[in-house]
């Protein structure tokens, strides 16, 4: 028989699981160098709600010149089309990265996509990785 105290301590545990950010999609990208075009964060069909994104980027290879790198993102929230842009990172150097979390409340069945500009000169391209993960956040 279960007692009483064990049925707390599993009710316990239960909405602490229930409470926890769920991983639904990520993107891992290397040797980059390129613009990203719009692109929806792997996660299939996704309900209404709020949702976390957590981004990384890192110039990898430096242009032999100038290089930028902006991230945006966008989604859908009550019909609308809101977007967000981090700030620009022209560092060009190993060391220059970004990395920053959002929260956002979207339409069911509507996708979220990130973005990233990219402009690099001189006779060495440069490189950046790119991490995008988006969670659902419990309200």
């Amino acid at each position: 028989m279960v007692t009483e105290k064990w049925v707390k301590w599993l009710t316990d545990q239960t909405d602490a699981i229930d409470a926890a950010p769920t991983r639904l999609g990520a993107a891992n990208l290397t040797a980059q160098s390129a613009s990203i075009g719009a692109t929806e964060i792997p996660a299939g069909v996704l309900s209404a709600g709020l949702y976390a994104i957590w981004y990384y980027f890192r110039v990898t290879t430096p242009a032999s010149s100038s290089s930028k790198l902006i991230i945006s993102f966008a989604w859908t929230d009550g019909g609308v089309s809101p977007a967000l842009s981090g700030s620009a990172v022209e560092g060009n150097l190993t060391t220059s990265v970004q990395s920053g979390n959002l929260l956002v409340r979207i339409d069911a069945a509507t996708p979220v996509t990130y973005a990233m500009a990219y402009t690099s000169s001189g006779a060495t391209a440069m490189q950046y990785s790119l991490d995008v993960i988006l969670e659902r956040a419990q309200a």
